[in-house]
């Protein structure tokens, strides 16, 4: 189980992602576009893919899920 920085275990929660999500999701997104880059990974997420709208779609049949 993850541990927070005073050692103390830290309660995930996974749930399905709701539209309000995707914004964050967004932000999320471009971080690891970033890091991937920075890393010798910078084709693996595109900067148009993922986009909001492919997002918006994995929302209604509950495709993905957010801890």
């Amino acid at each position: 189980m993850p541990t927070a920085p005073n050692d103390h275990p830290t309660i995930l929660t996974i749930r399905p992602t709701v539209a309000d999500d995707v914004p964050r999701l967004l932000q999320v997104l471009a971080m690891a576009r970033e890091l991937m880059r920075r890393t010798g990974n910078p084709d693996q997420w595109r900067d148009d893919y993922p986009d909001a709208a492919a997002l918006q779609d994995d929302v209604r049949p509950r495709r993905q899920f957010r801890v």
